[in-house]
């Protein structure tokens, strides 16, 4: 089967997923019901491997059929090139492959395997279109189904991912699972991709619980894997509330255990990866956040990355928030930087003269004499230099002599002539 028609299985089936979730609804009672009475699987197992293997049908029998039959006539068409199976077909599928257990997915691939009407189709092919609709349509069955099956093609990438897909179908129940199984000692969740997953599903609704969770040993002892949460907590996050309910957390995590270098790293990357977003906020709110939460150097850095953006909320305003960065401060800390950026103001002011120019020679009035304000008239005076010359000109009588200076009277000569 060529790599397009699998690709063209799985698209028509998942898409499925977008028209048909209000009749999910009446599924899920159905498939409740059928597990009323179900005995308790008596292995005394602790992973989920074991319980996953004794897991009966949840699937009724017609729905097995319906998906059963209906799924191999779809790969058989595709693979001789038939026409696509109609709309009510790929619902009836998805429908019924929603309802299946573990036990159910592992009946239907060993159906699948020996089916004569798919003999010649790589089982690769088989395999890889059925496990992305169960991936959509019954992603904790699916789960299931892996952790009893290691020798999956893949496994690894895939098991993660399951996981993923169960937070994203019910997060509540996910999380309480993967806390009963890391409990009993499952090492199938130990993966640093697991457990980021389900902690930063929790950052912004419980994030107490999810720096607790990041305490553990396990996670605790991966720097990267720290690192990795970090940068995915600030990358995740949006809302301003939720940024102040995640620092305020860090804090007291610090406040119990403040010797413990782990929350260093944390807070490391989530800052370096959540300043991006701040430029883009409208200014109060960053202000408030930033003033109220964040070290001097950390502030340093929002100001770094804000500067020299051209779509900043209200320039005054930042440039009033730029000026309590003293610029001795600035010197020291902006040479261990990648880049030698000037002082915010100075380098604000070198955007703004370009776009507004009347707005930045106001505002560049309230700086009083000195070397810093010598620094923020020449960079505006060059800046406009091109369209305004006369406008540049009215500032080279408060400029000391130097280079800098010569080279701006040579741009407003050559601007007049």
């Amino acid at each position: 089967m060529k790599p397009f028609l699998i690709v063209s299985v799985v698209a028509t089936i998942a898409v499925i997923g977008i028209v048909q979730r209000s009749k999910l609804s009446d599924l899920k009672a159905e498939t409740a019901r059928l597990m009323v009475g179900k005995p308790t699987p008596t292995s005394k197992r602790s992973d989920r491997a074991a319980a996953a293997s004794e897991l009966q049908s949840n699937a009724t029998a017609a729905q097995f059929e319906v998906f059963a039959n209906g799924m191999i006539e779809v790969l058989g068409a595709y693979q001789n090139q038939q026409a696509r199976p109609d709309l009510e077909r790929k619902k009836q599928l998805y429908l019924a492959a929603s309802a299946f257990s573990a036990s159910d997915i592992a009946r239907f691939f060993d159906l699948l395997h020996g089916d004569p009407r798919l003999v010649g189709m790589e089982q690769s092919n088989l395999v890889e279109a059925c496990r992305v609709i169960f991936s959509e349509t019954a992603p904790f069955a699916w789960r299931d189904y892996l952790q009893a099956h290691r020798d999956f093609p893949g496994w690894q990438l895939h098991f993660d991912s399951a996981v993923q897909n169960c937070l994203q179908a019910d997060g509540k129940r996910a999380i309480a699972e993967f806390e009963q199984e890391s409990a009993r000692g499952n090492r199938d969740l130990a993966s640093s991709g697991i457990r980021s997953s389900v902690l930063l599903k929790l950052v912004a609704s419980d994030p107490d619980k999810m720096l607790a969770m990041a305490a553990s040993p396990d996670f605790a002892a991966d720097p990267d894997a720290l690192a990795h949460l970090g940068g995915g907590v600030g990358n995740k996050l949006t809302k301003p509330e939720d940024h102040h309910r995640f620092l305020a957390a860090l804090r007291r995590a610090v406040e119990k255990n403040p010797d413990s270098p782990l929350w260093q790293t944390v807070r490391k990357e989530y800052v370096r990866a959540m300043t991006g977003q701040l430029p883009r906020w409208p200014f109060e709110p960053m202000k408030t956040l930033v003033d109220g939460e964040f070290f001097p150097e950390e502030k340093m850095f929002v100001a770094e990355q804000a500067s020299h953006r051209g779509d900043l909320d209200d320039k005054s305003k930042w440039a009033d928030w730029f000026l309590g960065i003293d610029p001795g401060e600035w010197d020291r800390w902006i040479v261990g930087r990648p880049q030698q950026f000037q002082h915010p103001v100075v380098f604000l002011l070198s955007d703004w003269g370009r776009i507004d120019v009347d707005a930045a020679s106001a505002w560049l009035k309230k700086l009083p004499p000195g070397d810093f304000r010598s620094k923020a008239v020449l960079e505006h005076a060059s800046t406009i230099a091109d369209r305004n010359p006369n406008l540049a000109a009215g500032y080279l009588a408060e400029l000391p002599e130097s280079r800098e200076k010569q080279s701006l009277v040579e741009k407003i000569g050559a601007a007049k002539r």
